[in-house]
């Protein structure tokens, strides 16, 4: 048998860059349906993922003409780019990938909340200038998820920032209901001190 290489790079969700000892490629699209451009030429991929079952077809090889009866328009007479069937696959191929890459970095914002947490909001420190009484602790990681119920199950209700001071009200199990501001919720005893 003989030697192989295979690397895969994901980009963002939906581009890859496939590197070989054939060759260096890349990838457009999800699984089950793909785009591959690479050294051969442009090849079109449908499967049933996790089946095992895909057909792959040539959209256009490298360095083949598209074959035309009767150019019924003078940019496909002249060669224009984007006149041929690949050149077509190829500007659709990179329409797609701009719609994958807005979508990819509306999903990926900074900041954005769990699936589970609805509409929680991410509060900051407001120590009060009393004195702290005895019942009172931090949150001692970058963001702590606050919940309805002591379990994980529950739906967040507010996220509360590093250092923020809670008041703990009730200990259930490995969980602290605390008073975070007017608000009363869940919060793993393994996120405050």
């Amino acid at each position: 048998m003989g030697f192989r290489f295979r690397r895969n790079i994901s980009l963002f969700p939906g581009v890859r860059i496939n590197l070989s000892k054939g060759g260096v490629s890349a990838s457009f699209g999800a699984p089950g349906a793909t785009i591959n451009l690479g050294k051969h030429g442009l090849r079109g991929t449908v499967g049933l993922p996790g089946s095992g079952l895909s057909y792959t077809k040539f959209l256009s090889k490298r360095g083949q003409k598209a074959e035309t009866a009767e150019p019924a328009d003078p940019a496909v007479e002249s060669g224009a780019p984007g006149a041929s069937f690949g050149g077509r696959a190829l500007v659709a191929m990179v329409v797609t990938l701009g719609a994958l890459l807005v979508m990819g970095l509306a999903l990926d914002t900074p900041g954005k909340l769990p699936p589970d947490s609805g509409s929680a909001k991410v509060l900051g420190d407001s120590r009060p200038t009393a004195a702290i009484s005895s019942n009172s602790m931090t949150v001692r990681v970058r963001v702590a998820n606050c919940r309805g119920g002591p379990s994980t199950s529950n739906r967040v209700i507010v996220q509360l920032a590093r250092d923020r001071l809670v008041q703990v009200q009730e200990k259930y199990a490995e969980w602290y209901r605390v008073k975070a501001g007017s608000l009363n919720c869940w919060v793993n005893k393994s996120l405050v001190k």
